[in-house]
């Protein structure tokens, strides 16, 4: 995606970006963060839901 947005801004750099460039972009912008994400269990899921709550 990156280098297909600079490709659009006419860049003579045919290198595209480096292998460290997601990294360092997180890095500059506090308002992004990044998390892992895990299973949600169903059954637990069951739980939250209204129309069984109801039941």
């Amino acid at each position: 995606m990156a280098n297909i947005l600079l490709a659009g801004r006419g860049s003579t750099n045919n290198q595209g970006i480096g292998k460290n460039w997601v990294s360092n972009f997180i890095k500059r912008h506090d308002e992004l963060k990044t998390s892992y994400s895990r299973r949600y269990n169903y059954q637990r899921a069951k739980w939250e839901d209204p129309k069984i709550i109801k039941q």
